[in-house]
């Protein structure tokens, strides 16, 4: 069931109905059978997978919280389980034609079956949901809990379950255990979230869409200006994609009760690469510092470990966006970014952004965000493509200036446009650091706005629903 789809919207407001006459009790049990019907709707099966899932992170939550010889492996045993389920979904034919193909370089044929598996939405960000909330119990930060209830509820909540944002138990697991108040500012922001994710997905990443797709198709033959306008185009495209999920998701939640934390903080006003990957898909990266690169042993024993920490940790979270050997080297190219930004930085802590007020700290500001602006879009050659063949044609493109500029003007105007649109929803949010700034506003600018946007979106809607692109993460 998808946000932007008939089916969803006849199913919220039934759900919030029955929920805001329940006890908070029985609002938890109405939560977990409506998310599992959310789920299922693709595919009934998934439920069955859901509720394993469920199943064994509850009780290894309970078997890792006593006192025992057997903790660290009752860890592994859930870790190793939880893996084991998201590899062979995700990984399986990755893995097997990666061996395949090398066995092949030495003269080897093996018969390795290559399987036609469904891959179930959301895995990989519920996996690693509770994945989150086993090593917290572990290590004592939080405690197992007992109820079943809230814990299926924290599994399988159906704003978070597609596409995250990937949550914390210590923050999350309470506000199913308490009652809920919905008030006027929570319901008006969850509402203003909502509308502003659909702007954002229909009006902007979906419009877009096939300015991307139509360079991507031919990557071969695409002159050089359309290569370098596709990698702006598609930042646009995967970021107003993912935002505008991620306030829908979040603005549901907040409809329901509870507050999800933010996702995306305004990541391309930065003036350096570990700025950007503090401020974009912020439940991941922070996931990944926290259970992996600090789990490697992160800036604690020595300049080349801790480089190499963070390389590996990239590399992992590539391979977390995908089963392709061109995520991978996506994760590598950003590791490198991130290990080469920490040596120029003098090696020690990378404080986070201050302030500009000078003008020469605004110049150097503006320089810093250019230039890593368009390292990332460089990276997105590897993330977009289809193969690695294809990323070289398509920075060989670029570097040779394939084809000419003559007859792009209207291409790069309606860039420019978009962008246009993403700045006027961006600075205002970033100037007053308040997503729902437009909540402020008086009547009168707010009825403006939200008409302008309505009419946008009426205008530049494709004709067809187009899925949300981290679904398929």
């Amino acid at each position: 069931m998808l946000y932007n789809s008939v089916e969803f919207v006849l199913f919220l407001p039934i759900v919030l109905l029955v929920y805001y006459f329940l006890s908070h009790r029985a609002q938890n049990l109405l939560l977990i059978l409506a998310s599992y019907f959310f789920y299922m709707w693709w595919d009934w099966r998934f439920g069955g997978l859901l509720l394993f899932t469920t199943l064994l992170n509850y009780i290894s939550a309970l078997a890792v919280s006593i006192k025992s010889p057997y903790k660290r492996v009752y860890l592994c045993i859930n870790l190793t389980g939880n893996l084991a389920v998201l590899g062979f979904f995700k990984y399986y034919n990755f893995f097997v034609q990666s061996l395949a193909t090398a066995l092949s370089h030495i003269g080897l044929h093996p018969y390795l079956p290559v399987l036609h598996i469904l891959l179930p939405i959301g895995i990989s960000f519920y996996t690693f949901q509770m994945m989150g909330y086993i090593i917290d119990v572990y290590r004592g930060r939080i405690p197992a809990t007992r109820e079943f209830i809230p814990v299926a509820a924290f599994t399988c909540f159906f704003p978070l379950l597609m596409s995250g944002p990937i949550e914390r138990a210590e923050r999350m697991i309470p506000q199913f255990q308490k009652k809920r108040v919905v008030d006027n500012e929570l319901f008006s922001s969850g509402l203003f979230l909502i509308f502003l994710g659909f702007f954002k997905k229909i009006a902007i990443a979906d419009a877009v869409a096939q300015d991307v797709n139509s360079v991507f198709s031919h990557v071969a033959t695409a002159p050089w200006p359309e290569l370098i306008g596709a990698l702006w185009f598609f930042t646009i495209q995967i970021y107003y994609d993912f935002s505008g999920y991620t306030d829908i998701a979040r603005g549901v939640a907040r409809l329901f009760g509870f507050n999800v934390v933010i996702n995306f903080n305004h990541p391309f006003f930065i003036s350096n690469i570990a700025e950007h990957w503090r401020r974009w898909h912020i439940s991941l990266s922070n996931w990944f510092r926290d259970y992996i690169y600090i789990s490697l042993g992160g800036n604690r024993k020595g300049a080349a470990r801790t480089y190499y920490n963070i390389l590996l940790t990239m590399v992992l979270a590539g391979l977390w966006h995908g089963a392709n050997w061109t995520y991978v080297l996506w994760g590598t190219l950003h590791g490198i970014y991130l290990v080469v930004h920490r040596w120029f930085s003098g090696g020690g802590k990378i404080r986070a952004q201050q302030p500009v007020s000078t003008a020469m700290e605004r110049i150097k500001f503006i320089c810093g965000m250019l230039l890593t602006l368009h390292l990332i879009f460089l990276s997105w050659t590897f993330f977009r493509v289809q193969n690695l063949a294809e990323t070289y044609e398509y920075i060989k493109g670029i570097v040779t200036l394939r084809g000419s500029i003559d007859g792009y003007l209207f291409y790069f105007v309606r860039l420019a446009f978009f962008l246009a649109l993403v700045l006027l929803v961006e600075i205002p949010q970033y100037l007053r650091d308040d997503q729902t700034v437009m909540l402020k506003w008086p009547w009168a600018l707010q009825g403006v706005a939200y008409g302008l946007m309505i009419i946008l979106m009426i205008l530049l809607a494709p004709d067809n629903e187009l899925p949300f692109i981290y679904f398929k993460f």
